[in-house]
């Protein structure tokens, strides 16, 4: 089963960046469970993934994502409660992957994950404290927020 493990933290500055992507994602969430949620993610206006998490531990899911018709992609979002808008900067170093992902400026706060595959040794400075752990910090919990 295809599996991810990341950590987590807040934004603390924005580094100098390597070549790396920028995305403008929209995400909705079809179905929430406490260990698990269904969303599709619409990419730059012209792709649709929808995927599966399901929690297995603090920083390991699984995660299926399968790439759907545009169409039937804001089809689903439309029809989503809960939505969250986000840019997301994506660069990998060695066996790490980086996203940043920006939040509406009413957030307050951007958040860093980090991918890998061993352990995480190295935590670099321009990530703040980490909220791996703490269920405020999950974008669902972000989405509700934006919703009030």
């Amino acid at each position: 089963m295809p599996l991810e493990r990341e950590r987590k933290f807040i934004l603390q500055y924005m580094p100098e960046l390597p070549p790396h992507e920028v995305k403008e994602l929209k995400q909705a969430y079809l179905m929430i469970a406490s260990d698990r949620q269904l969303r599709v993610r619409l990419i730059d206006g012209e792709k649709a993934i929808i995927g599966y998490k399901q929690k297995l531990t603090s920083t390991d899911r699984h995660e299926f994502e399968y790439e759907i018709p545009y169409a039937e992609g804001e089809e689903l979002y439309q029809l989503a409660d809960l939505k969250l808008p986000k840019k997301r900067c994506s660069w990998s170093e060695g066996e790490l992957h980086f996203d940043i992902d920006i939040y509406p400026a009413e957030v307050g706060f951007n958040i860093i994950e980090i991918e890998y595959t061993g352990e995480l040794t190295t935590i670099p400075g321009f990530c703040g404290r980490e909220v791996t752990e703490d269920p405020a910090y999950s974008n669902i919990a972000i989405a509700l927020r934006l919703k009030k």
